[in-house]
């Protein structure tokens, strides 16, 4: 019994230890490869939740032996559990402040010179700019913000936003708005507004219908104050520190129903290639974006989004590693990868040549021209694929236009039998067009003389398993020696 028992727990242990080495492994790449961030936080998210279950079911067999030995049991050992058992932590204190503007300024080291510092700080960046002179009138006249504007509400619509607010219109708002959040200057969180709201819901409807007509917010409402949460790096540098502005509930509840009154409209107004504002997209979609260019849209002028909505493929292929066009593209033949090779990625999913279609036809001409290298390279070796034996090869020398190069005609050596070595033809002009694979030769120095030696009797370059001419090493003599001009002795 004590030798099962023993080997149940060393399956267990394993079985932690694979789950903590995978997140490890998740959590590495996600610091090392930004672009595939959803991919690796699926398998983070996937291998976190297994480790929970393993000691989610170890928990309720502890349970269960200590209940028959007549032990009570409560929490669970998780980090919930030990955060309500161990002190709460302490908050960066700010201790000394560097002055904003003044180098030579001494350390502010006392709560009145580091207030002093940040509010010179917070009212420099927080003050217009505008001459105080200026009227509004004048600065519109010289900037009108609005005379590039061309996209306008419907007069239905505009006559919807000016609609005195509701009752249930500003109840909704608070039930909608996010619970936990720091309160502002008066302590009241939004609990204390959905509790009491039959009281103090009628006098907020009154006052924000009143604000249109001319009336103000009260000076509460209006305040905020400002909370430093320190960032990283020197304590004493003000940058370091991520100001949070702390509103009451009372001005939020207000700002809540105008962002939910203007929200079906947002999307009418705005342009598909901003980020904010847009319904039914979050940030993660934003970066998540085929290939990060909002250029690319689909035949209805829409960009391919990494969601999992209905009609949408862009989520499944990002978190299988397709996330460029780089992806889709073969360097090696020039061309798009066809279906079975983003298959090795891609895996079972649906549709993948017509998605892949998809995105080549949504892909701008001049981003198709810098992926198509030239047809030929100067300074490369090619063959016809046309006649069946091989009667020349051509080395590229200069290209004279488009679709012309200029190139030396190479044969083998009729008198040389059983070799490959080549003897020069002359000069020709190749056309572009023709069905042309690179292949290798390769050149050495016999006697002083130039040489060039076909290898593997001109097979193409993309057939091949290896490239012959990628593997060499330099010899104690000072002589490179290539794979090709190698063997192996038994």
């Amino acid at each position: 019994m004590d030798v099962f028992s023993r080997m149940q727990a060393r399956g267990r242990r394993q079985q932690e230890e694979e789950c903590r080495r995978m997140v490890a492994e998740a959590e590495e790449e996600l610091a090392n490869e930004p672009v595939a961030e959803l991919y690796w936080q699926c398998r983070r998210n996937k291998w976190l939740q297994r480790l929970e279950d393993l000691q989610m079911e170890q928990q309720v067999v502890w349970a269960k032996r200590a209940q028959e030995k007549g032990v009570r049991t409560t929490d669970r050992l998780t980090k919930e559990t030990f955060q309500r058992l161990c002190p709460p932590r302490q908050h960066s204190l700010m201790r000394e402040l560097q002055h904003l503007f003044h180098a030579e300024a001494p350390l502010a080291t006392d709560s009145t010179t580091i207030g002093e510092y940040a509010f010179t700080h917070f009212k420099d960046i927080l003050t217009s700019r505008r001459q105080p002179d200026i009227s509004l009138q004048q600065l519109r006249e010289e900037q009108e913000m609005w005379r590039h504007t061309h996209t306008q509400l419907g007069q239905e619509a505009a006559d919807a936003l000016e609609q005195p607010f509701t009752a249930e219109e500003l109840q909704q708002a608070v039930q909608c708005m996010a619970r936990g959040k720091s309160p502002g200057s008066d302590g009241l969180p939004v609990h204390f507004y959905e509790a009491t709201w039959e009281h103090i819901g009628p006098d907020l409807l009154k006052l924000y219908n009143r604000v249109p007509d001319g009336d103000i917010l009260t000076e509460d409402m209006k305040l905020g104050i400002i909370t430093l949460i320190y960032k990283k790096d020197d304590k004493s540098n003000i940058w370091n520190w991520r100001p949070i502005s702390r509103l009451n509930v009372s001005y939020k509840i207000l700002a809540k129903a105008l962002s939910r009154r203007l929200a079906p409209y947002l999307p009418k107004l705005v342009h598909t290639d901003q980020g904010a504002f847009i319904q039914g997209r979050s940030s993660e979609e934003n970066i998540l974006m085929v290939v990060g260019a909002l250029k690319i849209l689909d035949s209805q002028g829409r960009p391919f989004a990494a969601s999992t909505a209905t009609g949408n493929f862009g989520r499944r292929w990002v978190e299988r590693g397709v996330v460029k066009l780089a992806d889709l593209w073969c360097i090696e033949e020039g061309d798009w990868k066809t279906e079975q090779q983003l298959r090795t990625r891609l895996g079972g999913l649906q549709l993948v040549q017509v998605r892949s279609q998809q995105i080549q036809a949504a892909i701008p001409p001049e981003w198709k021209q810098l992926l198509q290298a030239p047809k030929l390279l100067v300074g490369k070796w090619y063959r016809s694929e046309q006649p069946v034996d091989l009667t020349a090869v051509y080395y590229v020398t200069q290209q004279l236009d488009e679709d012309t190069w200029q190139a030396q005609a190479w044969t083998p050596q009729q008198e040389l039998m059983g070799t490959n070595e080549l003897q020069l033809l002359g000069e020709v002009a190749l056309d572009g067009r023709q069905e042309l694979q690179q292949i290798r030769v390769y050149r050495f120095t016999k006697q002083g003389v130039t040489c060039c030696e076909l290898l593997l009797n001109g097979l193409p370059l993309r057939n091949l398993r290896i490239d012959p001419l990628a593997w060499s090493w330099e010899t104690q003599s000072g002589i490179r020696r290539f794979l090709q001009r190698s063997t192996r002795r038994r």
